[in-house]
């Protein structure tokens, strides 16, 4: 496509052309238009892209398994067509010995769907979740420090502010309170600290889809830190910590666009 060189990218406009220059006698409106019979395998793709959690396309899927996105993009944009098979007929030689191991011992039988066998095993993800898989980079991973046994002295925000890293921390984990399903006590498996400004519309809505997502467990328990953009906000919330029934109150009112004054 002479329109799209120098680019790294395609628009519609470029597929469109590049469809009339090699089938000038077809009107493009019945391929490309929203109620033509292609739009269902298009629409079919592209759901299948956001349900599987393969992202952004170009994929090479061999078996279900996804090569690397370094790697698709050399085989179909640096090399020939001829290095793209041998890379793949290796990949397939990988492949090959398990499934020939799987037939030898019965796991594997003629009447099995291969795709679903390779799904059922438990090595194997149905589904890629990029927020699983993805470790998070050094730069991108915070951890607190939670080793401090020192009892929380500070009695005002300037003795608090004052503090080190861990006895902060300390004091937060010591003065918290959490927010649960029910009132029996019971060792909670999971802790959630959510820090947000809840004087916006995004930190209001985190703390009240967190009280939402209590009520389908009763192993986990939410704490709320209150971290306004701006100091005079701290004014307005302050006594939302009180007991968790003002907290959650509190977030319900504000989630619906009720401003507490």
């Amino acid at each position: 496509m002479e329109q799209a060189e120098g680019r790294d990218f395609l628009t519609p406009k470029d597929v469109i052309n590049h469809f009339m220059e090699k089938y000038p006698d077809q009107d493009s409106n019945i391929v490309f238009s929203v109620d033509s019979d292609y739009d269902q395998g298009r629409s079919a793709g592209r759901n299948f892209l956001t349900t599987s959690g393969l992202g952004h396309t170009p994929k090479v899927l061999l078996n279900g398994v996804v090569l690397d996105d370094a790697g698709v993009f050399f085989l179909l944009f640096i090399i020939t067509p001829a290095h793209f098979e041998e890379t793949v007929v290796n990949e397939v030689m990988k492949a090959t010995p398990k499934l020939q191991r799987a037939i030898m011992s019965g796991k594997l039988k003629e009447k099995d769907n291969v795709m679903n066998w390779i799904l059922s095993q438990p090595d194997v993800m149905p589904r890629i979740n990029k927020r699983v898989l993805d470790a998070p980079s050094y730069f991108d991973a915070v951890y607190l420090d939670l080793t401090s046994r020192k009892p929380c002295t500070a009695k005002s925000p300037s003795q608090f502010n004052q503090l080190p890293d861990a006895e902060y921390n300390q004091c937060i984990m010591q003065r918290i309170r959490y927010v649960t399903r029910t009132e029996e006590e019971r060792i909670r498996a999971v802790t959630l600290w959510i820090a947000a400004d809840f004087e916006s519309v995004e930190g209001r809505l985190l703390a009240y889809n967190a009280i939402r997502h209590l009520k389908h467990s009763h192993m986990i328990r939410v704490g709320f830190i209150n971290n306004p953009r701006d100091e005079r906000d701290v004014l307005t919330t302050k006594r939302v910590a009180l007991t968790p029934i003002t907290l959650i109150d509190f977030v319900s009112d504000m989630a619906c666009g009720e401003r507490l004054l």
